[in-house]
């Protein structure tokens, strides 16, 4: 049992360490050397650094919080990062599928999700369904209809025709 607690908390520790790690990468290269473009890699490492700390004081500040509090948060990221099944899944398998819609749909759908997820109207409770599915439904509804109302590039028409062609190649070496 002992060792079962250390491999989850291994494992645990890993994948946090991993998430703040990119958060302070991401706050030191592409927030601070967006607001002052001339900041040297020495300073972006102090400001990785820092950011490090804050994350972690915040985090620490979060999870001391009230379990409902935890449940509210764990269930609201969920809310979010489903909105980028529909992009993924149709960016990958639809044709049609363009940025445009990509844009749309990830607002709209994370809009109408918050908007439930705050106001909780009866219906939710009533259905079982989280407010991140009925965003996710919208989400899939406005990339299917920004996709035929535009056509593919020409650039994605070149794209899926060479992956077509390397298709029955990639089959022989299979």
């Amino acid at each position: 049992l002992g060792f079962l607690g250390v491999i989850i908390m291994a494992n645990s520790v890993g994948t946090v360490s991993g998430i703040i790690q990119s958060l302070s990468t991401l706050v030191s290269r592409d927030l601070a050397q967006v607001i002052k473009k001339d900041i040297s890699d020495k300073k972006s490492v102090k400001i990785a650094r820092a950011s490090v700390i804050l994350i972690s004081i915040i985090s620490l500040l979060i999870g001391t919080g009230d379990l409902g509090l935890m449940v509210f948060l764990a269930l609201f990221t969920y809310d979010g990062i489903i909105m980028f099944f529909p992009i993924v899944i149709m960016g990958l398998y639809w044709k049609r599928a363009n940025k445009e819609g990509a844009i749309i749909s990830l607002l709209a759908g994370t809009g109408l999700s918050m908007l439930l997820r705050f106001y909780n109207p009866s219906f939710i409770d009533g259905l079982g369904w989280q407010p991140g599915v009925y965003g996710m439904i919208l989400s899939f509804v406005i990339i299917i209809i920004a996709g035929y109302t535009r056509k593919p590039s020409s650039f994605v028409d070149q794209l899926w025709n060479d992956m077509e062609k390397a298709q029955p190649n990639l089959r022989k070496t299979a």
